[in-house]
C-alpha cells in the first residue's frame, strides 16, 4: 500500500502545524512501522507514541510501534 500524496500532503502539513494532525493521519491505511528510541531528542518519544496513536484511531489496523531504549538518540538505528 503506497501513501496517496493527498494524504502525505495532509499529514506534512499538520506537523509544520497548518492543518489538523489527526485529520491528516486518519488517511494512512497502509501498515506502518513506528519506532521511537526514549533518549531521542530530535524526535522526541512522545511523539512517536502519538503517532501510532493516532494513526490507530484514524482506523489503521495495523500499525506497530517499539520504543528503543538506548543512549544514542536518534542515531541508536546506526549503531
Amino acid at each position: 500500500c503506497a501513501v496517496s500524496r493527498e494524504a502525505a500532503c495532509a499529514a506534512g502539513c499538520a506537523l509544520a502545524g497548518g492543518g489538523d494532525l489527526a485529520a491528516g493521519v486518519a488517511k494512512v491505511q497502509c501498515p506502518a512501522l513506528v519506532i521511537g528510541v526514549t533518549s531521542a531528542l530530535l524526535f522526541p518519544i512522545g511523539q512517536q507514541r502519538e503517532l501510532a496513536r493516532l494513526l490507530r484511531d484514524g482506523g489503521n489496523d495495523a500499525v506497530t510501534f517499539y520504543e528503543l531504549s538506548s543512549l544514542y538518540g536518534h542515531d541508536t538505528f546506526l549503531i
